[in-house]
């Protein structure tokens, strides 16, 4: 199965946009939102609509709602989902079955990553 959407979350509307551009320009097709409560929003309305999405990217750290905390909430109802946390304070070992990358992230090296990921589980994705 071909990586093609992926939901990008993260409270820097700056570094969200210049991500998805950077994946849209490899021919991705990028969803965005701002916070956790946008990233489940935008999870159940693809799930309503039949669409798929392969992996999800977030911030390790936002306000109210972190990182962490809903990479754990989307793996407790989507367990098969790719995640990748990105992070300026990285922690030491990865978290749990999510994979954590340091800001500033190489587009190439997130998409490496996330096949990585896809394949170790060989994944069906939400849909």
């Amino acid at each position: 199965m071909t990586l093609q959407t992926i939901l990008i979350v993260d409270d820097n509307k700056e570094f969200r946009r210049s991500l998805s551009l950077s994946l849209r320009d490899m021919g991705l097709k990028i969803l965005e939102a701002g916070d956790s409560i946008g990233c489940f929003e935008t999870l159940m309305q693809c799930l309503d609509r039949g669409e798929t999405i392969d992996a999800v990217v977030i911030d390790g750290r936002m306000p109210a709602l972190d990182g962490y905390w809903l990479a754990d909430q989307i793996e407790s109802h989507w367990p098969c989902l790719p995640l990748v946390i990105l992070t300026a304070y990285p922690r030491p070992v990865n978290h749990r079955n999510h994979r954590v990358m340091t800001k500033p992230v190489k587009p190439e090296e997130l998409i490496k990553t996330i096949d990585h990921i896809r394949l170790g589980r060989n994944a069906e994705i939400i849909s």
